[in-house]
């Protein structure tokens, strides 16, 4: 898992922890931004405004403030490592109950309301 694979970085120096977070802030803005403007869309659709994608959508925007001050750590604090432990612990507690409540509730919508060959049609523009 890519926010792992840069915690664990950190022994390896700054710049490779730098590379990791990158890569990492880029796959999670690609998937909440595949989310935000297609998957919960396409419920929303079928369901109206539901408080599952409302209380995503928030949470996304959390990631991003998390995901910002990690960011500003790795490159204005070089010489203080750990860097940014308090925002990195926030960001991986607040992914873990991101994941569950997919899992748990937005998952189980998503079966209900969208047909399989809508859901492989969205899945086919998640880029890669």
């Amino acid at each position: 898992m890519l926010f792992v694979e840069f915690s664990e970085s950190r022994s390896k120096g700054l710049e490779d922890v730098q590379k990791k977070f990158t890569i990492f802030r880029s796959c999670l803005y690609t998937h909440m931004k595949w989310e935000e403007s297609i998957l919960y869309p396409m419920l929303e659709a079928d369901m109206g405004e539901h408080k599952v994608t409302s209380k995503l959508r928030k949470q996304n925007l959390q990631l991003r403030e998390l995901v910002r001050y990690v960011d500003s750590g790795l490159k204005f604090r070089k010489a203080q490592m750990p860097i940014a432990t308090k925002y990195e612990n926030n960001l991986w507690e607040l992914l873990k109950a991101h994941w569950a409540m997919e899992d748990d509730q937005l998952f189980p919508l998503v079966e209900r309301y969208i047909e399989k060959g809508e859901l492989d049609s969205a899945l086919d523009l998640f880029p890669e």
